[in-house]
């Protein structure tokens, strides 16, 4: 069996380096933390992408907050994954989000924390996202995590955050 992977005007690729750049191996399982993340590239539109624009505007890159990801978000998302050392193709596959999402707890602010209230929101909370991190947002952390079976002590981790999206 042959298998190769062809991208418009590109050269054909190894799909083992082509997969594990998105955070999947073949004959193996999936890398820790990234069950339950999807694949957001351009065209999406909704609450993920607004997610992913929040946690990309938090770790200093510009980008539009509009639930939209357009040519502005895909470009914010390569230069996030270039300062991180990832592979730079604009996708947000499980490697990404998990450099993405950083633990929160009450008391954080921010662009981080209006992404993780956003989620919260699309997963049935009444959330203002302001950013911040008081008690109505651990509360509805809490609720969240009961709800899927998680520990319910309203830290957001890597666990919650995979859930949540």
């Amino acid at each position: 069996l042959h298998f190769e992977i062809h991208r418009p005007r590109l050269t054909s690729l190894d799909p083992r380096v082509f997969l594990a750049n998105r955070g999947i191996t073949l004959g193996s399982t999936a890398p820790v933390g990234s069950t339950g993340y999807p694949s957001v590239s351009q065209g999406a539109s909704g609450w993920v992408p607004r997610v992913i624009q929040y946690l990309v505007r938090a770790r200093g890159i510009s980008v539009v907050v509009d639930g939209i990801y357009g040519a502005g978000t895909t470009s914010a998302v390569r230069s996030f994954q270039s300062s991180r050392g990832l592979y730079a193709d604009g996708m947000v596959g499980p490697i990404t989000w998990t450099a993405l999402v950083l633990p929160l707890r009450e008391g954080n602010s921010g662009d981080l924390v209006r992404g993780l209230q956003t989620a919260l929101n699309a997963r049935g909370a009444s959330l203002l996202v302001d950013g911040g991190f008081g008690s109505v947002t651990t509360s509805a952390v809490r609720a969240f995590q009961s709800r899927n079976g998680l520990v319910a002590d309203g830290l957001v981790g890597p666990v919650t955050w995979s859930v949540l999206i």
